[in-house]
């Protein structure tokens, strides 16, 4: 059986970690996010498929300011060192109905002169930068489904009734559930390298990077006492999110230029294929054709154990669009692999959250997260979907978590038990059950 990580093939690089919290749902990330922007020094660097001005980072808390823009110009204000980058995808015409019209004309007019945003085109028609990537001094570093924009923010009690879940223009929204993660270590140094490859390629020159100063030396040694602020200052161990006991991780992507990368479609494909007992996963989309054949030659496989796949799922795309171009294939995939997992002896469930409503109708939580655990033993946390685009084409980067990739039988251990309480955790939220 092939390695399952392997830099160069399923991966671009494992990097040494000190620090990994999965932060579920929107509440879980936006308030760390604050906390480390807060007491950036330096520099933040942002990097996802879009971001809104209006988007609120805590409709749960008083005062403020918490809008997106108004909150990184307070803190330029208050920061005369503080330099804010950011690059968005430059949209097609396609999403504009889904997307905040004239985004680079409300920064250019309303953004403090240190905060600098630029769209960023993809090089392939009509396909999308869709990595979403958050630096802050070289300190920590976020990724994963979240984008901070507009009706993305939940709590993961997904009450159907929270009057805090409004868009920017007042509007209710349902239940929203995604993932994110976030890293402190040598990790954060190759994600702030991603984030400067974005702006030379949304048009940025080098010399717009803060230049290396003793003030950021000491913030890239986190665990120096001349540090200015680390990781440990964002809260208790569990106060955001769900820690993993982990000293490395591993980085993989989709790329098409120069060298062009197809790691994470490896990564899935090399995932299933050494899946022995459990297959977890949480997606927006269940239409790779890749992952699904993967699925399917496992299944088939009467040398290999049976397994137990489940799949949490939204009901349905997240606007018409989706429904009309992704629907029927998607069902079609998902009849495909429960009747074959049903003929070779294997568990498949197709899951949806839901909540009921006081008139007994159900309401399902839209999923967001790009979530696969296999065996208790493999954890990969992202951007990408489980679709062509996002395989081979979209700019996309996941993390992953591997026991292989521990140096003793302890940290194995102690890994396998942490993605463990995570896929609990996570069934538990979608059920309903606060433990």
């Amino acid at each position: 059986m092939t390695q399952l990580l392997e830099p160069g093939v399923s991966c671009t690089t494992i990097e040494a970690v000190t620090h990994t919290r999965v932060l579920v749902d929107g509440q879980a990330y936006y308030a760390p996010f604050r906390e480390a922007a807060r007491k950036a020094q330096r520099y933040i660097c942002l990097t996802g498929w879009q971001f809104d001005t209006r988007a609120n980072l805590a409709p749960d808390e008083e005062g403020g300011p918490h809008e997106f823009l108004e909150f990184l110009n307070t803190l330029c204000k208050q920061n005369e060192e503080l330099e804010v980058f950011i690059t968005a995808w430059n949209y097609s015409v396609v999403y504009a109905i889904e997307r905040e019209w004239f985004q680079n004309v409300r920064f250019a007019l309303g953004a403090h002169e240190r905060i600098h945003f630029r769209f960023l085109n993809h090089p392939e028609p009509g396909a999308a930068h869709h990595e979403k990537i958050v630096v802050v001094d070289g300190v920590v570093a976020f990724t994963g489904g979240l984008d901070v924009c507009d009706e993305r923010w939940d709590t993961r009690e997904h009450r159907l009734d929270d009057p805090r879940r409004k868009s920017a223009s007042g509007a209710a929204y349902g239940p929203f559930h995604d993932v994110q993660v976030m890293l402190a270590g040598e990790v954060v140094t190759a994600m702030e390298e991603f984030f400067w490859q974005s702006w030379l390629q949304a048009g940025g020159e080098l010399s717009d990077r803060p230049s290396p100063t003793k003030r950021r030396d000491a913030l890239l040694a986190s665990t120096s006492e001349s540090s200015t602020w680390s990781v440990d200052d964002l809260g208790a161990p569990n106060e955001y999110g769900l820690p993993l006991r982990t000293r490395r991780v591993a980085i993989s992507r989709t790329r098409i230029e120069d060298d062009a990368r197809f790691e994470i479609e490896e990564l899935l494909l090399r995932a299933i294929d050494h899946a022995e007992r459990r297959i977890y996963v949480e997606n927006q989309y269940s239409t790779s054709k890749a992952f699904v054949k993967a699925l399917i030659e496992r299944m088939r496989n009467e040398q290999r154990p049976k397994l137990e796949v489940i799949f949490v799922l939204p009901e349905g795309g997240h606007s018409k669009k989706e429904e009309l171009v992704l629907g029927n294939r998607q069902r079609l995939m998902l009849w495909l692999v429960q009747e074959l997992a049903k003929a070779h002896g294997h568990e498949l469930r197709v899951l949806k959250s839901c909540g009921t409503d006081e008139q007994g109708q159900r309401i399902a939580t839209f999923i967001h997260s790009k979530v696969a655990i296999v065996d208790d033993r493999f954890l990969t946390i992202g951007s990408a979907n489980l679709m062509n685009r996002s395989m081979r084409i979209d700019h996309e980067i996941n993390v992953s978590f591997d026991v292989e990739l521990c140096q003793s039988e302890q940290e194995r251990d102690e890994l396998a038990e942490d993605i463990r309480g995570l896929r609990t955790s996570l069934l538990a939220e979608h059920v309903g059950l606060n433990d």
